[in-house]
């Protein structure tokens, strides 16, 4: 699904990050998360596509695992999988990341255009 975001710094560094949320139906056809995934987007310049900087990238996405078989269960049946209360964060900056037992759900590609504007005016080249 294709969208645009437009984002501007003087300063390269906290350069942004992409972090995905995918949501799907489950058998019963209730929405639920079926993966989520962080890349950064890039700095750098990439494959030149007129006037802009074309950068392909895979994010591999993954899912929290319940905590038991049993809570797996009651979730399935509730609509109620595991799943972040705050994606952005966890998954930004890693925090928690450690203690969460996750399985991989697969991948997303994404591309992503890098266009350069007035860098030199800030001392970047």
């Amino acid at each position: 699904m294709p969208f645009e975001v437009t984002y501007e710094t003087t300063v390269p560094s906290g350069w942004p990050q992409l972090v995905l949320e995918l949501h799907g139906r489950d058998f019963f056809g209730r929405n639920v998360v079926r993966g989520y995934g962080c890349v950064h987007l890039p700095s750098a310049e990439g494959k030149y596509i007129t006037y802009s900087f074309r950068h392909e990238r895979t994010v591999h996405l993954f899912q929290p695992k319940p905590i038991s078989v049993i809570t797996g269960l009651l979730g399935y049946l509730n609509g109620c999988t595991a799943e972040y209360k705050e994606a952005e964060k966890v998954l930004a900056t890693g925090e928690g990341r450690e203690v969460t037992r996750v399985k991989t759900t697969g991948q997303a590609h994404v591309k992503v255009e890098t266009v350069k504007y007035n860098f030199n005016l800030y001392g970047y080249s």
